[in-house]
């Protein structure tokens, strides 16, 4: 395992003077009055596990994974010190360490951080490139995590910041965040995508989908290449939903929302009563199952 340190931007330290305010601000856990901050970079790698599971965490700061087809992980970590005054910033950015570990089979990140004094936080950000053939679990709180060009199963979750995940070729996808949209493309397994406060934008999918926001739009588009059986249940309170079915969709199909109107270009055979907010029926030989429902928003199915 190599690790290696790099001052921020090159050849010399980078002295970062900047009012840290808004949401910035509140990212940095115990870090509200610091006005200053200190960048540096850390390079670690070492060869992927033939498991091949890697797990990064970190509590403030993003996450970008890139599949590729080198047998190496390598991982840039950037690390940023906040406090009152750039030498205390300095001071605690370089006290923090980072390594590799091995972890439950896998390889996984490791921070270590010093006594934190009132006023003053950490954030580390990491940037990870690693074999496409890896299963992933990322965490963070306050930053977003990008995922793209992995054959694996993906978790990841945040609770301030967007989710995406492009060109995913496993079992599954499991994403989630509290504040910020979940966006996914290329995606071959099942996913289980989830925000609260977010849009839901969900292109080229092929498996099982299950999505579900509070507030926010949720688009889902199937590949022309998934099956016409489809199991999908997509939910939200405050926002509409667009579906877009792979050609031949076969399945029972259940649409609702409580304010709002549903539209159809799929035809559908109507069980029971026909209503403006709601349409229960069956498409083709009903092999699948559709459920699209929101509270105040409208739902097209095309």
């Amino acid at each position: 395992m190599k690790r290696q340190n790099a001052l921020a931007l090159g050849t010399g330290a980078t002295l970062l003077t900047a009012v840290v305010c808004g949401f910035l601000a509140a990212a940095c856990s115990g870090c509200f009055s610091a006005r200053e901050r200190y960048e540096r970079s850390e390079y670690l790698e070492a060869a992927s596990p033939e498991t091949g599971r890697f797990a990064a965490e970190t509590h403030n700061g993003a996450i970008a994974v890139t599949g590729g087809d080198d047998a190496i992980c390598r991982v840039r970590a950037r690390i940023t010190g906040y406090a009152p005054d750039i030498d205390t910033a300095r001071r605690l950015a370089e006290q923090v360490r980072i390594t590799l570990v091995e972890r439950g089979g896998g390889l996984a990140t490791q921070i270590e951080k010093p006594h934190m004094p009132a006023n003053c936080g950490i954030g580390v950000e990491f940037d990870v490139a690693l074999p496409r053939r890896t299963n992933l679990q990322l965490d963070t709180h306050n930053g977003a995590i990008r995922v793209s060009d992995i054959v694996g199963d993906v978790r990841a979750t945040t609770h301030n910041g967007e989710v995406r995940v492009e060109r995913a070729a496993g079992r599954r996808v499991d994403l989630e965040t509290h504040n910020g949209t979940v966006l996914v493309e290329g995606v071959t397994g099942e996913a289980a995508l989830k925000t609260y406060n977010g849009e839901i934008i969900c292109r080229q999918v092929v498996g099982p989908v299950t999505a579900t926001t509070h507030n926010g739009n949720v688009e889902i588009v199937y590949s022309e290449s998934a099956p016409p059986a489809l199991e999908s249940r997509i939910m939200t309170y405050n926002g509409s939903i667009t579906f877009v079915a792979p050609p031949n969709l076969s399945g029972k199909v259940r649409i609702q929302t409580h304010n709002g109107s549903v539209k159809t270009a799929v035809p559908i055979t109507v069980q029971g009563e026909i209503q403006k907010n709601r349409i229960i029926g069956t498409v083709r030989a009903g092999e699948g199952n559709v459920h699209l429902e929101t509270h105040n928003g409208s739902i097209s199915l095309r």
